[in-house]
């Protein structure tokens, strides 16, 4: 004859946990943690950024931003005379020598979520020289919800002798690429 085991089955009572009463793991709490943290940072909503690449477009294309998209509407050099000689009263804001100005016209569009923009946000950068973040801009902080645009402009003020320029957003590698001879450069060195 064969012996029955009185060993308990496997399986247990609905609604009883496995874990002993009382004890969480650590490792469950960080999870939560990490969750939480997670939603707080996103405004309550979870998106995947793998559409926005380090990728480099041109004036009048759209660039991927997080929660929308930017697009360079136009260029244009300040043309404003800053030398003093052609003024009878001082300048407010004169241009230091060596460098120039120009203006850039962006558009914002939301999508998902809330695209939060000011223009401490956006930089212009160039190889061989430190960003520069606008030296001018007509329009504040501000919120672009789905569905909706915005446009801005700034005036940017860079090296003379800086090339190569890019217009970059909330810190991301991806940028627009602004044209060199539109952004006041009047030897147009664009490589």
């Amino acid at each position: 004859m064969r012996e029955v085991s009185q060993k308990r089955p496997i399986t247990r009572p609905r609604g009883r946990s496995l874990a002993p009463r009382g004890r969480v793991s650590v490792g469950s709490i960080l999870v939560v943690i990490a969750a939480l943290g997670l939603l707080a940072v996103s405004g309550g909503h979870l998106r995947p950024t793998a559409h926005v690449e380090a990728t480099i477009v041109g004036v009048g294309e759209r660039l991927a931003v997080p929660a929308g998209y930017l697009r360079v509407d136009k260029v244009r050099p300040d043309i404003i005379s800053h030398d003093p000689k052609q003024h009878t009263t001082a300048l407010p804001d004169p241009l230091p020598d060596g460098y120039r100005r120009f203006y850039v016209d962006v558009s914002l569009s939301g999508e998902d979520t809330r695209l939060f923009y000011s223009p401490e946000k956006f930089t212009v950068t160039a190889p061989g020289f430190a960003a520069a973040a606008p030296h001018r801009a007509a329009e504040a902080a501000g919120v672009v919800y789905e569905g909706q645009a915005v446009s801005i402009t700034m005036m940017f003020q860079v090296a003379a002798d800086a090339h190569g320029l890019v217009l970059h957003f909330d810190g991301q590698d991806a940028g627009v690429a602004l044209d060199d001879s539109a952004a006041g450069d009047r030897d147009n060195h664009s490589h």
